[in-house]
């Protein structure tokens, strides 16, 4: 019942015409946190405390670099100095356990030490390093300074180290099989703390603050921030590692967080860790490096362009009669470098983009009650009509054929393969079907060869053009160039073609049984990456941001876009197709949108799919 009541609410708000963004964003609120006000004092009161927590974000917000505003605010209220030292931090802490174990004197070493000395052993001060060859450093160089005579500073500078203030030494170091939990468990038990390496990319650990923290998303390879493992135990059933990190009392549980034990290395908590000898107990396996966490730390310099634009947001909050509508749609501008000739065609986006705007809001408020399974953003794409963005993006593409029988591993993602090339963005030109033909090899081949240099096997340049026509042509051209020497420009010049920087060829080419979800599935396991066509001229699609994509209004015949299918999976029992766009890193889930798998082809995202065979 209380869904229906949702989506009846919902239609009844979309349908109201003279409801104000704000009422809407409101309600969106209200429905979302179960808010419920008899008091019609207490309801505006509310309101007008969201509206001024909306000013406060988008003030945020507005910035091209929403990292660098935020981390800057961080670093004001908390005293934060910048640094890319975590691993060092972490070297030290399984060091002065070691120590403690052998001498029973707790002493603080200094992690200044390593950032300042260890280049020699391959680390690079603030810019990371491995912790493996700081236990090599502290071993060769006979001993590590206490914190108390080297304090921390948060950048590179010269040794200084002194003889005379040695607060531990090292005579080696051991690596704990990777991936084994049981064997760090063991080594947590009967050694002491434990140097780890983790996955910490993620929102929900950047803003953990209690709880044993369970990330289905985490990564056990791709691993970006050293912490100190010191326990582990079981809370509410729930097994978990007990793990000290490096951004103070104020992160996560007084600077402590509960990592989830026995969950297939989640986090890769067991991938990389290691611990200081006193005395070896096991073989050395493996080398452990550890990235710093570039992604939580911008800058050391705050931009003019973001001065300019806090400066640009302050006068307009400070401007009474300005309407959260208005701030919104400025934060917006700023945020995609959005210039408008007139102020008549101002006006004309901006009425545009707040009926975007609603459609969001409406269709987010709907996911949040658990009845759409993605979520929907206000994109580059955000002040055109969904005609005008048809218009824009889409001009072509349509196609066919084969793939055999075998046992498929249940999901694929050829990116962490190194097979997938960085995002791109087409722009204005309707050149989907170059992008989708193109990214079938790591080498960054160039799009614009296709559109310039391909008309005479059916392609119109920007105007649309075929996938299977561009393999065609690259096979008998003998070759593409490489992205580098040939890079794209989102229009149609002269073909310049340079035999001398050809980046990759193609002998031909195999389309894969049409409407064939699992042919098309098998050639994605085996083969790697398929260029696909799809139906993606849907509003639901234009503004997509992140989930599972279902659009039952999506046509498996009427396709106006090429991409390309570099995976697939199941999330929460849903299967979808991951799949690569060509509009940049702002679309969708940074440039990926996961489509609906084992839907009747929806989309026809299996209707005209081929891949070329080099």
């Amino acid at each position: 019942m209380k869904v229906l009541l949702v989506i009846g609410s919902l239609v009844a708000l979309a349908h109201a015409a003279s409801i104000s963004l704000e009422d809407l964003e409101f309600h969106a609120w209200k429905l979302k946190f179960e808010i419920e006000h008899t008091i019609a004092h207490s309801l505006r009161r509310m309101k007008v405390l969201l509206v001024i927590g909306s000013l406060v974000a988008l003030a945020h917000a507005a910035s091209i670099s929403l990292e660098d505003l935020e981390f800057h605010a961080w670093k004001l209220k908390f005293g934060k100095k910048s640094s890319g030292t975590f691993n060092s931090v972490f070297q030290t802490g399984a060091l002065e356990g070691q120590t403690f174990r052998k001498t029973g004197q707790l002493v603080e070493l200094s992690e200044q030490q390593l950032v300042d000395c260890s280049g020699n052993f391959g680390n690079m001060g603030c810019s990371g390093g491995w912790m493996d060859q700081a236990f090599e450093y502290v071993k060769a160089n006979k001993g590590l300074d206490t914190e108390n005579s080297y304090p921390y500073e948060a950048r590179d500078g010269v040794c200084r180290y002194n003889p005379s203030t040695v607060g531990a030494t090292c005579s080696g170091y051991v690596d704990i099989m990777s991936g084994n939990e049981n064997a760090l468990q063991e080594a947590l038990a009967t050694i002491g703390p434990i140097s780890v390496a983790i996955d910490a990319g993620h929102s929900s650990f950047q803003l953990y603050h209690s709880g044993v923290y369970n990330e289905p998303e985490c990564s056990s390879t791709s691993l970006d921030h050293g912490v100190l493992a010191v326990g582990y135990g079981t809370e509410d059933g729930q097994d978990f590692w007990l793990v000290k990190n490096s951004w103070g009392l104020e992160w996560g549980d007084g600077g402590y967080i509960k990592m989830s034990r026995n969950k297939y290395n989640q986090c890769g908590i067991a991938t990389h860790a290691s611990y200081p000898l006193g005395r070896v107990l096991s073989p050395m396996l493996f080398t452990l490096l550890t990235n710093d966490c570039v992604a939580m730390h911008s800058s050391n310099h705050i931009k003019m362009r973001v001065l300019i634009i806090i400066a640009t947001l302050v006068a307009l909050a400070s401007a009474a009669s300005i309407s959260l509508e208005d701030l919104e749609f400025h934060a917006w501008k700023l945020k995609f470098g959005k210039i408008y000739k007139t102020v008549e065609e101002e006006s004309q986006r901006k009425m545009t983009w707040m009926e975007n705007r609603k459609l969001v809001l409406v269709h987010n408020m709907l996911a949040d009650q658990g009845i759409k399974s993605y979520r929907l953003g206000m994109n580059f794409f955000a002040d055109m009509s969904n005609q005008e963005y048809r218009q824009s993006v889409f001009k072509g593409s349509t196609f066919l054929r084969p793939a055999g029988g075998a046992v498929l591993p249940d999901s694929v993602d050829w990116r962490k393969k190194g097979y997938v090339t960085d995002v791109k963005d087409q722009k204005a030109c309707g050149s989907c079907w170059a992008f989708s033909a193109e990214d079938r090899k790591l080498v960054s081949l160039s799009e614009q060869q296709l559109v310039d240099c391909s008309w005479k096997y059916g392609n119109m340049g920007c105007g649309g053009g075929l996938m299977d026509q561009a393999f065609d042509y690259i096979k008998d051209n003998k070759g593409i160039d490489t992205e580098e020497s040939y890079p794209y420009e989102a229009t149609v010049w002269d073909c310049r073609f340079k035999p001398d920087t050809v980046g990759a060829t193609c002998t031909g080419y195999v389309d894969i049984n049409s409407e064939d979800e699992k042919a098309l599935q098998e050639a994605v396991a085996t083969v790697g990456p398929v260029s696909v066509a799809i139906d993606a001229g849907h509003e639901s699609f234009q503004f997509y941001t992140s989930g599972i994509y279902n659009e039952p209004e999506c046509s498996s015949m009427d396709l106006d876009h090429g991409v390309l299918a570099v995976g697939y999976g199941t999330d929460n029992g849903e299967d979808y197709w991951l799949v690569k766009n060509s509009w940049g890193l702002d679309w969708g889930d940074k440039g990926y949108i996961k489509m609906s798998r084992n839907r009747k082809n929806q989309c026809g995202i299996a209707t005209a799919s081929s891949y070329p065979l080099v």
